[in-house]
């Protein structure tokens, strides 16, 4: 349960910090999962060299950019 809470608050907080670069409309849950994943992922491919961590920022940040369009106005 513990372990399902604490993503379940860290997608609360994601969404109140991106809130005001999607208002008036809110980011899906599912996007809010994606971008949880892809920071994940791209976390441990900078942790073990694969990729650097501007890279990795770089393309998270494209991520987000890219669900900000996509939402309904």
């Amino acid at each position: 349960m513990l372990k399902r809470q604490c993503p379940l608050e860290f997608l609360d907080q994601c969404e109140a910090a991106l809130a005001a670069w999607v208002a008036p409309h809110a980011l899906p849950k599912a996007s809010l999962w994606a971008m949880l994943g892809a920071a994940d992922a791209l976390l441990h491919a900078a942790m073990a060299g694969d990729i650097t961590q501007h890279q990795a920022q770089d393309a998270l940040q494209g991520m987000v950019l890219a669900q900000r369009g996509s939402c309904k106005l």
